[in-house]
Protein backbone atom coordinates (compact mmCIF):
# COMPACT_ATOMS: atom_id res chain seq x y z
CA UNK A 1 0.00 0.00 0.00
CA UNK A 2 2.50 2.16 0.86
CA UNK A 3 4.47 1.38 -2.18
CA UNK A 4 1.82 3.18 -4.30
CA UNK A 5 0.31 5.70 -2.30
CA UNK A 6 3.74 7.89 -2.28
CA UNK A 7 3.91 8.00 -6.27
CA UNK A 8 0.27 8.78 -6.20
CA UNK A 9 0.56 11.77 -3.66
CA UNK A 10 3.58 13.18 -5.81
CA UNK A 11 1.54 12.67 -9.07
CA UNK A 12 4.54 10.63 -10.85
CA UNK A 13 4.29 7.00 -10.99
CA UNK A 14 8.12 6.68 -12.30
CA UNK A 15 9.04 6.33 -8.87
CA UNK A 16 7.13 3.54 -8.01
CA UNK A 17 10.65 1.15 -8.32
CA UNK A 18 12.55 3.44 -6.32
CA UNK A 19 9.68 3.70 -3.50
CA UNK A 20 9.43 0.04 -3.20
CA UNK A 21 13.12 -0.32 -2.96
CA UNK A 22 13.38 1.95 -0.36
CA UNK A 23 9.96 0.30 1.80
CA UNK A 24 11.84 -3.18 1.01
CA UNK A 25 15.28 -2.04 2.71
CA UNK A 26 13.09 -0.51 5.76
CA UNK A 27 11.33 -3.61 6.03
CA UNK A 28 14.51 -5.64 6.35
CA UNK A 29 16.01 -2.80 8.75
CA UNK A 30 12.67 -3.19 11.19
CA UNK A 31 12.89 -6.70 10.91
CA UNK A 32 16.82 -7.08 11.89
CA UNK A 33 16.56 -4.68 14.55
CA UNK A 34 13.60 -6.55 16.08
CA UNK A 35 15.87 -9.32 15.65
CA UNK A 36 18.78 -7.54 17.60
CA UNK A 37 16.36 -6.43 20.52
CA UNK A 38 14.95 -9.97 21.07
CA UNK A 39 18.39 -11.65 21.73
CA UNK A 40 19.74 -8.82 23.79
CA UNK A 41 16.76 -7.10 26.19
CA UNK A 42 14.29 -9.63 28.16
CA UNK A 43 10.44 -8.70 27.82
CA UNK A 44 9.08 -9.37 31.14
CA UNK A 45 6.80 -12.21 31.27
CA UNK A 46 3.79 -10.00 32.91
CA UNK A 47 2.86 -6.68 32.20
CA UNK A 48 0.89 -4.99 34.78
CA UNK A 49 -1.59 -2.25 34.40
CA UNK A 50 0.31 0.36 36.48
CA UNK A 51 3.36 -0.20 34.19
CA UNK A 52 1.90 0.93 31.18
Amino acid sequence: MAIVLVPELVGDYSLLPLVGAVVAVAVLVDRGVDRAISRSARVPDIIYDEDA
